[in-house]
């Protein structure tokens, strides 16, 4: 269950070393599980020194959005939309787009999008530290 759940997150960090990280996991009955094991991890943290830019996190909430186009109506559209874009450019922290996204979820809950751990990308504890 480890990849799916952290594919956003790694989308965020760099689509081309996810694509990558994809054909390991597709090969798994070509190759030794250890060694398979071992070539993902080393990947996975590759893949995580890529700093994550807005325009990713952009896109990783558009890709996130894609999952909730039949459900989402325009207003809701437009408004994620919104947050989204403000974030893009800098006009507000990355908890605003992920918070609109977390109600829509808890509204029309998808399988694939609740496990993400993109959606908890910080400790509870952290509070208001929301700056990227």
């Amino acid at each position: 269950h480890f990849p799916p759940r952290h594919k956003l997150q790694l989308m965020a960090h760099g689509s081309a070393h996810l694509r990558i990280l994809g054909r390991l996991i597709a090969q798994l009955a070509e190759a030794p599980l250890a060694q398979t094991v071992d070539h993902y991890g080393t990947g996975f943290m590759h893949t995580l020194h890529y700093r994550a830019t807005r325009k990713r996190h952009a896109n990783v909430l558009y890709h996130a959005m894609g999952y909730l186009k039949k459900q989402l109506g325009a207003p809701d559209k437009a408004e994620l939309t919104h947050a989204i874009e403000a974030y893009r450019v800098g006009h507000v922290p990355r908890i605003v787009p992920i918070t609109l996204m977390r109600h829509h979820l808890r509204q029309h809950p998808h399988p694939y999008l609740i496990q993400q751990v993109y959606w908890d990308w910080a400790p509870p504890a952290l509070g208001l530290w929301n700056e990227t």
